[in-house]
């Protein structure tokens, strides 16, 4: 309190208004809350620091601080979007609590697999027993260590189910933040906490202006480099890794039975595009980040019809099927020859057209 006080006193007697900040979480928000109602504060992204040209060598907190001014002064115009409001306050703390249950899912899954093996020592047969089963098989054990790490898995337990239940409050008292969760959740199988991961990290989308800029943002992206006149290149932005880990797994749930076939269709089809299975997910990934810009902008409803293959190369599967369906010689087009790979692969997997 008495740090937050003095800072304030500093700022104002030396006349500064702008306050550039690093994504700090836990460690700036508290400051934050106390500075955004009397100065302009703004929260830049890592991989806009990481991307800029002064940013090279050495690293400590006066030359990042040198090098948020630099960037400050020359991308000016920029800054508007990530200007601190009072929905910014209250999407961060959301991040906080949805990070702090994702730490606890990790420990969950951490002790489980530490009583697994423990377990395994003891009996082989342990290895394939379901997590409820194993649990009652380590209680019946005279081992006071298993008990022991068996209460702690209980606890991490009774803890996920009390800040659940924080979280669900949290959301219900701020309007905002619960309209754009439910129109995140118009998505089939998107879950409600990774609902909450997105909006706790965009804080409104009214902040974006386009697509590029949203995608960007999420780690979607990439980012343009420059040296002089002959290097010119792109680069991936490495942000994000939690939430592309979450979409990711989303993608992989849809591929299951009771997924949406759209999905399915656009992995399969990237999947022999690049012959690459995580480089299929991510793309298909990165469309679907498309839709979540479009139905929180517009408020719009998830539509299952659209795909999220490439519209021309659909058009052409469409088509070369329709043809040959209707066609009466056994003779194969030249659009079917030139595409049959294609045509094979996908259909292995899946239905592409319908009669």
């Amino acid at each position: 309190m008495k740090r937050n006080k003095q800072t304030k006193k500093h700022l104002k007697e030396n006349k500064i208004k702008n306050i550039l900040l690093e994504p700090t979480g836990v460690y700036s928000i508290p400051l934050i809350e106390k500075l955004y109602k009397e100065f302009n504060v703004y929260v830049v992204p890592t991989y806009l620091i990481a991307k800029f040209k002064g940013n090279r060598f050495q690293k400590n907190d006066s030359i990042d601080a040198k090098i948020l001014e630099t960037y400050y002064y020359t991308q000016e115009k920029q800054f508007t979007k990530y200007k601190v409001d009072k929905k910014y306050i209250i999407a961060k703390k959301l991040n906080l609590m949805i990070s702090e249950r994702e730490s606890l899912l990790k420990a969950k899954t951490r002790e489980f697999n530490r009583l697994r093996s423990e377990l395994y020592v003891i009996d082989e047969k342990t290895h394939d027993l379901t997590k409820a089963k194993l649990i009652k098989y380590a209680l019946n054990t005279e081992n006071k260590l298993i008990h022991l790490r068996v209460n702690r898995i209980k606890n991490i337990e009774e803890s996920i189910e009390l800040l659940e239940e924080k979280i669900n409050k949290y959301v219900d008292s701020h309007k905002f933040i619960k309209e754009q969760i439910k129109a995140i959740m118009t998505i089939p199988k998107f879950s409600y906490y990774d609902a909450c991961i997105i909006v706790s990290k965009i804080v409104d989308i009214k902040r974006f202006k386009t697509v590029k800029a949203f995608k960007k943002f999420l780690g979607f992206g990439v980012a343009k480099e420059e040296s002089g006149t002959s290097i010119k290149r792109t680069k991936k932005i490495i942000s994000h890794k939690v939430f592309k880990a979450k979409m990711y797994l989303f993608i992989l749930r849809n591929m299951q039975k009771s997924g949406d076939n759209n999905i399915k269709r656009a992995v399969y089809y990237y999947t022999y595009k690049y012959n690459n299975h995580y480089k299929a997910v991510m793309k298909v990934a990165a469309r679907i980040i498309i839709r979540i810009f479009y139905i929180l902008k517009y408020k719009r409803e998830y539509n299952k019809s659209i795909e999220y293959i490439d519209r021309k190369t659909l058009i052409l599967i469409k088509e070369i099927i329709e043809v040959e369906n209707n066609k009466l010689s056994n003779k194969k087009s030249r659009k079917y020859i030139a595409n049959e790979k294609i045509i094979k692969f996908l259909g292995k997997n899946m239905v592409i057209y319908e009669k």
